[in-house]
């Protein structure tokens, strides 16, 4: 089956030992499930992907933020979409963590900060946020890595 391309760019954003994620409804999972994701979204038009994260961090979380470095490739296979998600490093220069109306839009219901042990048992993408040293990140050996294609069906 022929699927539309969606070129995503999102964050990956440490502070203090604890990752910022943003939390949505989990569709097609239990009631009252939900996911973790670092915050992010499509690319608009000719907007280059280190505009894209700078733009969505601030939609969907209320802070300013600046692209460090490129730590995943994500390669994903949804209904409608073949995805491939641009996972950066990015560090805070600004802002207020809040809900935003283009959070509530998105269907977010909620964003914050989360300790490693407080993810053990959440969904969490992208994967290498559970499976990975976050410590590994910000070093200069860190190789970004390229996912296997995966299907999803959300």
């Amino acid at each position: 089956m022929e699927r539309k391309q969606r070129i995503s760019a999102a964050a990956i954003i440490i502070r203090d030992n604890k990752i910022l994620l943003v939390r949505y409804n989990d569709q097609l999972g239990a009631a009252g499930a939900t996911i973790l994701a670092g915050p992010g979204g499509g690319v608009n038009g000719e907007e280059g992907l280190a505009g894209a994260v700078i733009r969505e961090v601030k939609e969907e979380t209320g802070l300013d933020i600046i692209p460090v470095k490129i730590l995943c490739i994500e390669d994903f296979y949804t209904r409608r979409h073949r995805n491939v998600k641009v996972w950066f490093l990015c560090n805070i220069t600004g802002g207020r963590l809040t809900r935003t109306p283009e959070a509530v839009k998105e269907t977010i219901i909620g964003a914050g900060w989360f300790t490693r042990e407080e993810l053990e048992r959440e969904t969490v993408y992208p994967e290498i946020i559970k499976c990975s040293n976050w410590g590994d990140f910000i070093s200069n050996e860190w190789q970004t890595k390229c996912t296997d294609i995966r299907y999803v069906d959300i």
